[in-house]
């Protein structure tokens, strides 16, 4: 009997030193699962350049492209087929430029804005730090029931990571931490561009330089791409400011009726394709300006004698 118990005693105490064994050796050799900044090691790594970002997702989901954005879609066990998820998650993301002077507080409040219209806003722009960065988030109620959070991420100077998910996960499945994990790991990919804009100063001392204005060029960071000339003209034409750092922007005068439609260098020349009716001249100064601020953007590039 007492041969019995002793075996019984031993058992236990074995059974105990392995688990204390096992718990001490996995914090030693997988610490990385105590760390929040843990991310699956199974997880895919998306990459795509025209985007400009680049995350981990899980292998299960499926990755497109929808509106220049990158698509996540992760479909649960439950998901009812033929309509919209019911059971999972979608991730979107892109990288885009700030133009002028806005910060990302400015683009959340005004995005925020234009969705008001369609949308009930859940909760205000609040800030919040996403992989260490600086970001603003606010949610709203879709009409599926399922809130919307959109996320802008401050990813380089005047460049922006925006993010945006809805979640559906009645199981209690974990969906809000594969997403939080997704986040985790987005990052810009692509190398950042430092580009001229022809801005115009309108106050001066001396000679015109072109028209009644003075051309100065003020620097802005676009992503790489192959297509540099068609990039800063999309640039250009997205500034809605008129004053960019003292300096005067005429096309965000006429960019509401006169549109960039494409770009292309032959034998030295650039031509300029532009759709629409240029717009917002109050005067003689007004008519070579838009003219002016293409013309002189274009001729930055090594490969352009005119326009």
């Amino acid at each position: 009997m007492k041969r019995r118990a002793y075996i019984i005693i031993i058992l236990v105490i074995a059974l105990v030193g392995i688990a204390v064994y096992a718990a001490f050796f996995s914090d030693i050799f997988e610490p990385e699962r105590n760390n929040e900044n843990y991310l699956p090691e199974d997880w895919i790594q998306y990459n795509n350049e025209e985007i400009g970002v680049s995350f981990l997702y899980p292998p299960e989901a499926t990755s497109t492209i929808e509106a220049g954005r990158a698509k996540i879609t992760y479909l649960g066990p439950d998901n009812t087929m033929g309509s919209e998820i019911t059971d999972g998650f979608t991730f979107f993301a892109h990288a885009e430029t700030i133009t002028g002077n806005q910060s990302i507080l400015d683009l959340a409040e005004a995005r925020l804005l234009q969705e008001e219209e369609l949308l009930d806003p859940v909760s205000p722009p609040s800030q919040v730090t996403i992989g260490g960065r600086n970001a603003y988030q606010y949610s709203a109620m879709t009409g599926l029931g399922s809130p919307v959070t959109r996320l802008f991420i401050e990813a380089g100077d005047q460049i922006i990571i925006e993010a945006s998910y809805t979640i559906a996960d009645p199981m209690n499945e974990g969906y809000e931490n594969m997403v939080n994990n997704i986040l985790k790991s987005l990052d810009l990919f692509g190398d950042l561009n430092q580009v001229s804009i022809a801005m115009l100063r309108i106050e001066y001392d001396g000679e015109p330089d072109r028209g009644c204005d003075r051309v100065e060029l003020v620097t802005r960071n676009i992503l790489s791409t192959e297509a540099p000339l068609s990039a800063v003209m999309e640039e250009l034409f997205s500034i809605e400011e008129t004053n960019v750092h003292g300096l005067y922007n005429f096309i965000a005068n006429t960019n509401d009726t006169l549109f960039f439609q494409r770009a292309s260098v032959n034998n030295g020349t650039a031509n300029i394709y532009l759709t629409g009716s240029l717009s917002g001249l109050v005067g003689v100064c007004d008519d070579p300006r838009a003219r002016i601020q293409i013309e002189e953007t274009a001729l930055q590039f090594p490969t352009v004698d005119r326009v």
